[in-house]
């Protein structure tokens, strides 16, 4: 050990009050001194020195030759960098060292060569070896001190299997508003046998969360593909744009419907935009040239049928869609998921949960999650509803946007899954289907009147859900009564016709129009 040069006079002056026994560390209290700090003499204006004292020379003497002994050096009057080569041997020691596990399993614990008195700093680390496995959510409390949280790389509570018996675990506390409620929380950076938890995959290179894989390629049982919600790309549109009324009914963009509540409806369309301002595409169910009164609330509800619903029976699954309004001033967003009591009849049903209002700015096209961690579906094998309420109020000619409406199963939203046109046609046709003009024609020679001219039949490209409603049909007749439905199903339709007279008959449907099988 070696102190820095004195001189004479202080010399011989501390080597008198060394022989005096101090009693420990403290700030300079000897006559002269300024709130404990030396004063230098000036002869100027006669102000003494700062008076050594023994209690502070013993104090420093004793604290610094303490630094060594603990570490197990031995003081050398040549050496000037005893106390620099303890301390670095203090820090490489609590680097390199490996706590032992005292706590139970999911509840763990250590205890440092040189215990924390208070919670530690930001990015203070601690080497656990464990003793038991964890099987679910976590906590550790070194050295007795306010228990805390862990949380993955992915800042989730773990989920068990991270930390196992006899592998060794690093911890890093984290003090973030985000965390544990700003009150700190463990994260763990590497576990030498466990799982590890990684943050959602968002670049080609970055390790993909078992969830994310699920979601891309399905787990055991699971239907192909990831969203399960049909034409959410808003691309499919069968119909005109009906007016908003206060009857739910289904818009312009395919099994989506639509209606307003909570006051007078004066103006508005359901209809689909094709440059809308939110998405990638351009295409969105839209709401447009709203005007409302009261406590005015805009409703856009989808349905899925229990044949495809079954497929998510106890499974958790995440919601997210795209959104927009113009409406000037933030408004509250909520969606509902229900499940019919019987199957597809969904004129009773059953709330599955309800999500937190969340504010949505004027102007800004966001994505909406609204169960950033998944949601429980339960027993939805009757059928599911999602309904997104839109708490606007009183508003005038204003425009309301959805796109890329994506429902999936995880817990992690995946990016929205652009399906091609045919392939979402094909899925809509089930549904939703367009029959052409001349699709029904009859050409026939009848020898009387009232005679049976014949059947006209048009087959569907697909199996629709059930017996589509058929709306009235525009006919061109000649010598030809009105057709009447002679046969119904999921398959086709068929049409007989009587004549009017005899001789050549001909019917045949002059417009287009729209059958469903919508819920």
């Amino acid at each position: 050990m070696h102190y820095p040069r004195l001189s004479k006079h202080t010399f011989f002056y501390g080597l008198k009050i060394f022989q005096e026994l101090g009693d420990s560390m403290d700030r300079i209290n000897g006559a002269g001194h300024v709130n404990h700090r030396f004063v230098a003499e000036n002869s100027d204006t006669n102000t003494p020195p700062t008076e050594f004292t023994a209690d502070w020379f013993n104090g420093v003497q004793e604290e610094l030759i303490g630094i060594l002994e603990a570490l197990g050096i031995v003081p050398s009057v040549g050496d000037n960098t005893q106390v620099r080569k303890a301390i670095e041997r203090m820090i490489e020691a609590r680097r390199s060292t490996t706590l032992a596990d005292v706590g139970i399993a999911n509840a763990y614990a250590a205890v440092n060569p040189y215990p924390l008195t208070a919670q530690p700093a930001h990015g203070y680390i601690q080497r656990v070896a464990i003793a038991t496995d964890n099987t679910g959510p976590s906590t550790y409390a070194p050295d007795g001190i306010d228990v805390r949280p862990i949380f993955g790389r992915g800042l989730l509570a773990l989920q068990g299997g991270e930390l196992l018996a006899k592998g060794v675990a690093t911890f890093v506390f984290i003090i973030s508003p985000t965390l544990n409620g700003g009150n700190g929380a463990w994260v763990l950076v590497s576990s030498s046998s466990g799982a590890q938890q990684v943050s959602p995959a968002v670049k080609s290179t970055h390790a993909v969360q078992f969830a994310q894989l699920l979601a891309a390629v399905g787990s055991a049982g699971a239907v192909t593909g990831r969203n399960k919600l049909i034409n959410g790309s808003a691309q499919i549109s069968s119909r005109v744009a009906p007016s908003l009324t206060t009857a739910a009914q289904y818009g312009q963009v395919d099994l989506y419907a639509g209606w307003a509540s909570g006051g007078a409806v004066t103006a508005g369309t359901l209809s689909q935009d094709t440059a809308a301002p939110v998405g990638r595409t351009g295409l969105a169910i839209k709401m447009a040239g709203v005007t409302l009164t009261g406590a005015g609330q805009l409703s856009l509800r989808y349905r899925m049928e229990a044949a495809d619903a079954v497929k998510l029976k106890n499974q958790i699954a995440t919601l997210q869609l795209r959104v927009q309004h113009d409406v000037g001033a933030a408004v509250p967003y909520t969606v509902v998921l229900r499940k019919p009591n019987a199957s597809d009849v969904f004129s009773s049903s059953a709330v599955i949960a309800t999500s937190g209002s969340v504010a949505v700015p004027s102007g800004q096209g966001i994505l909406l999650k609204p169960w950033t961690d998944g949601i429980a579906l339960g027993d939805c094998s009757n059928g599911l509803e999602v309904e997104v309420q839109i708490a606007c109020g009183a508003v005038a000619l204003k425009n309301f946007w959805f796109a890329e409406l994506q429902l999936e199963e995880g817990t992690i939203p995946t990016s929205f899954e652009f399906k091609s046109r045919a392939s979402e046609l094909s899925d809509v046709q089930r549904y939703v289907l367009v029959v052409n003009a001349n699709a029904l024609l009859l050409s026939s020679q009848v020898p009387a009147a009232t005679s049976q001219a014949g059947t006209m039949q048009c087959d569907f490209p697909c199996e629709m859900r059930a017996t589509p409603s058929i709306p009235a049909i525009a006919w061109s007749l000649v010598q030809a009564q009105t057709p009447v439905l002679a046969s119904a199903g999921n398959r086709m339709l068929r049409y007989s016709v009587l004549s009017t007279t005899n001789g050549s008959v001909n019917a045949y449907n002059n417009t287009t129009f729209v059958i469903s099988a919508e819920l």
